[in-house]
């Protein structure tokens, strides 16, 4: 035994040369514990003090707290006035281990436990085999030089109980180690990520290149433009807000300047007229160089564009509508077509072809002048305002234009004297300035359903 564990022993030492790792006590590892050391009897015992070999073998159940088998064997002799007789000593036992400071490499810890020993004299018929049970309690530390591997050192007192012959023998003796004890297995501590060194960071580049007008409102060369718009210049990135002035940034309507707001938010300037442009006129925008970025780069060139606003809307003069009666007479008389009735806007649900109860009550009210004069035939012409696609107006105006058909001739007027066409807003009856405003008296006058009395 003495022979293997001294054969052993320098090997296991070399793997403590291995570099420290992330050590621990491990919960749930396997330990493998080698040793050698010293093992010092009670003078009351027949042998003599010898060196210990042996091995633990334990588990550990948390960090803290393991269980341990050991066996150690010495090879002693009785004492001169027992014969000097070789003697094999074989110690089992069982321990409970306590570790501190767990997470550290230096892991200190107390141990108790129990076991027994086993006496073996051969040779010598005089000198009786025996056992003796033993409680053994002490402490040790454990020093991890690696991941799984740690230098160990165990110090014990061991209680022998004896019964030899009729007698019952207690001795004190003690027991100290030294050792390796390998882990395997076990849940290992999460290591955390490792903080990222920052890259250096470069010196900021100085900012060289000019700036440029990227969009402008209204387009150059735009018309139809509404003459209470706002004139904007958006810009290829941050402007110095100082330096957007009346000399900078102006506005003319031929040779007359415009007076007027000028803002900066963001990446835009905006110029607000102090009031309404013309209609139908041309006003040119000019920027200068004197305009600059946050870094003082100045415009390449001076910027400059065109717009030109709506003309102002036709008012059309209408008479005074004549008497519905007398309109289908002179129509009949004259055999010219002429118009009956207009409905407006507001005799159907908005941007729907539901009639309003205003625009039944109209509707029942000429279906009975159509009933008292069979010769005159209606063509209902369905318009739209300038809001919105073509497609979409048109498909309204056809709706609508068919809604009043069905209406007439559920009040009993023929279906062959009722026809109808949808213009969309082919034919407005007057000019739109700004048609994204729905609600603006040209708008309203351009939805409308016109009847025209026919001659059969």
């Amino acid at each position: 035994m003495r022979k293997i564990l001294k054969s052993i022993l320098p090997g296991l030492l070399l793997i403590t040369l291995a570099t420290p790792g992330f050590a621990e006590n491990r919960s749930g590892a396997v330990t493998l514990s080698p040793f050698a050391g010293g093992y010092f009897l009670d003078h009351d015992q027949r042998e003599e003090n010898r060196p210990i070999f042996g091995l633990r073998g334990g588990f550990n159940f948390t960090k803290n707290l393991g269980a341990e088998a050991m066996f150690g064997y010495s090879l002693t002799e009785t004492k001169p006035k027992y014969g000097s007789r070789e003697t094999d000593v074989y110690r089992y036992g069982l321990d409970i281990l306590y570790h501190f400071m767990p997470d550290r490499n230096l892991v200190p810890f107390i141990a108790v436990g129990g076991g027994f020993t086993n006496f073996h004299t051969p040779n010598s018929p005089s000198t009786q085999d025996h056992s003796a049970g033993l409680f053994n309690y002490g402490v040790g530390f454990k020093y991890f030089v690696a991941d799984n591997v740690a230098l160990r050192a165990d110090g014990r007192h061991v209680v022998l109980f004896h019964n030899i012959g009729n007698n019952s023998i207690g001795n004190n003796n003690l027991e100290f180690t030294f050792g390796l004890t390998f882990q395997f297995g076990g849940k290992k501590r999460a290591i955390a990520a490792a903080t990222p060194i920052p890259a250096p960071i470069a010196a900021p580049t100085a900012d060289t290149t000019a700036p440029t007008v990227s969009f402008t409102s209204p387009a150059n060369g735009e018309t139809a433009v509404a003459i209470n718009r706002k004139i904007t210049a958006t810009f290829s990135e941050p402007m110095d807000p100082a330096t957007f002035t009346a000399s900078t940034v102006t506005v003319m309507e031929g040779k007359t300047p415009v007076s007027g707001a000028m803002t900066y938010a963001g990446l835009t300037a905006t110029f607000t007229p102090a009031s309404d442009l013309k209609p139908g006129t041309t006003y040119t925008e000019t920027i200068t160089t004197e305009a600059t970025d946050k870094a003082g780069n100045a415009l390449a060139r001076n910027f400059v564009w065109s717009f030109t606003t709506a003309p102002a809307p036709v008012e059309k003069v209408k008479a005074a509508p004549a008497p519905v009666e007398k309109v289908i007479a002179a129509t009949l008389a004259q055999k010219v077509e002429a118009a009956l009735i207009v409905l407006s806007d507001q005799h159907f649900e908005f941007d729907k072809s539901n009639l309003t109860k205003e625009g039944m009550i109209i509707l029942k009210k000429n279906s009975q002048i159509l009933k008292d004069n069979p010769r005159a035939n209606v063509r209902i012409a369905g318009h739209a305002s300038a809001r919105g696609t073509a497609e979409y107006n048109q498909k309204l105006s056809e709706r609508r234009a068919i809604a009043v058909r069905d209406y007439l001739i559920k009040e009993g007027i023929a279906p062959e004297r009722v026809t109808t066409i949808g213009y969309g807003k082919s034919r407005p009856a007057t000019f739109e300035a700004n048609p994204a405003d729905i609600n603006s008296p040209a708008a309203r006058s351009n939805r409308r359903v016109v009847f025209e009395v026919t001659i059969k």
